[in-house]
C-alpha cells in the first residue's frame, strides 16, 4: 500500500478507524470523474470513490461534476441537453471519456462509491441504475437538495432497496443538526422524531470544516457538532482535504471520514504514519 511521496515519516497509535474518499477518483494521471482514475483507487484498501452524476438528455446517468464540459474539455453546452451518443463524442484530456454510472459500477464491483446527485433528474436515473447491479449497499446516495433526495427515496423503495442503500444528509438535515448542537449533544435527539416525519433519514453527515456566508466565515465542524452527530448515531465525512497536517488534525479529533484529491497521503494518516 502506498505511503505519502515525503520524507520524515514516523509511526503513530491510530485511535479508530478512518475511511478514505477519493475526490472524483484519484486523478494523479487521468482525468478526475474517469474510469482510470477510479482504477487507480483499487490499490487503496476499502477506500470510497466520491463522483458526481448529471444526466444526459435521453436519460444516462453519467459522471461529471459540472453540468458542462467547459472546464474538463474546453467543449461548451450542458450535459442535460446532450444524448449520451453524443457525449460520447467528446474527448476529455487523453483521449479518456466521460463514463456512465452503471459502466463505473459494474467494472468496479469490489470499490464503494459515494454519489453526489447533481440535478433533479438524478434522482430518477441513480435507483434505476442502483437496481441493476450486484450489491446496491456498497453505493451511498446523496445530494445537497432535499427535494431531489426526497425523491431519491421514494425511488429506492419503489426497488426495494431503500433500507440497503444508505442516504447522506442534505443541506436542510446538516443544517438542523448544525443548530441543534449548539444546545448540547441530547437537542437533536428530542427535535430528530418530527424531523424525520417529512425528510428521509441520513446515516453520514458530509461537511466542510467552514463555510462562507453572508460576508463571514462559520466554523461547521465544532467537537459540539461532532458529538451531537456521534451521540445520534451519524458519522461525519469532512470535504475536500489535501493537507496532511489538516488529515492528521481531523483524525485525530475524530471524524470518521476524509474526502481528498490525495488518498495517496491520506492512506499514511489512515495507517498511522505521519511526517
Amino acid at each position: 500500500m502506498p505511503l505519502p511521496q515525503h520524507t520524515g515519516v514516523t509511526h503513530t497509535t491510530r485511535t479508530h478507524q478512518l475511511e478514505i474518499f477519493a475526490h472524483r477518483g484519484l486523478s494523479l494521471d487521468s482525468p478526475e470523474n474517469t474510469l482510470a482514475s477510479f482504477k487507480a483507487v483499487e490499490a487503496y484498501e476499502g477506500a470510497w470513490v466520491e463522483i458526481d452524476i448529471h444526466t444526459t438528455a435521453d436519460g444516462v446517468a453519467v459522471i461529471s461534476h459540472d453540468p458542462t464540459l467547459d472546464r474538463v474539455a474546453g467543449v461548451p453546452g450542458k450535459i442535460a441537453a446532450m444524448s449520451f451518443e453524443q457525449l460520447q463524442e467528446i474527448d476529455l484530456p487523453g483521449g479518456h471519456k466521460v463514463p456512465t454510472l452503471l459502466q463505473a459500477l459494474q467494472g468496479f464491483p469490489h470499490l464503494s462509491f459515494n454519489i453526489d446527485m447533481k440535478d433533479y433528474a438524478s434522482a430518477r436515473t441513480v435507483p434505476q441504475v442502483l437496481g441493476q447491479i450486484d450489491n446496491p449497499g456498497r453505493v451511498r446516495i446523496t445530494s445537497f437538495s432535499e427535494r431531489t433526495r426526497r425523491r431519491a427515496y421514494k425511488e429506492l423503495r419503489a426497488l426495494g432497496l431503500e433500507k440497503i442503500v444508505p442516504l447522506g444528509a442534505s443541506e436542510i438535515l446538516m443544517g438542523l443538526i448544525y443548530i441543534s448542537s449548539w444546545f448540547g449533544p441530547r437537542a437533536w435527539t428530542r427535535l430528530a422524531p418530527l424531523v424525520h416525519r417529512h425528510l428521509p433519514a441520513a446515516d453520514a453527515l458530509q461537511i466542510p470544516e467552514s463555510y462562507e456566508l453572508l460576508g463571514r466565515t462559520w466554523n461547521i465542524l465544532t467537537p459540539a457538532l461532532l458529538k451531537t452527530a456521534h451521540v445520534n448515531g451519524y458519522k461525519v465525512h469532512v470535504w475536500t482535504v489535501d493537507e496532511p497536517s489538516c488529515m492528521r488534525r481531523l483524525f485525530n479529533m475524530g471524524v470518521n471520514g476524509i474526502v481528498s484529491n490525495r488518498i495517496d497521503i491520506l492512506e499514511g494518516v489512515r495507517r498511522g504514519y505521519t511526517a
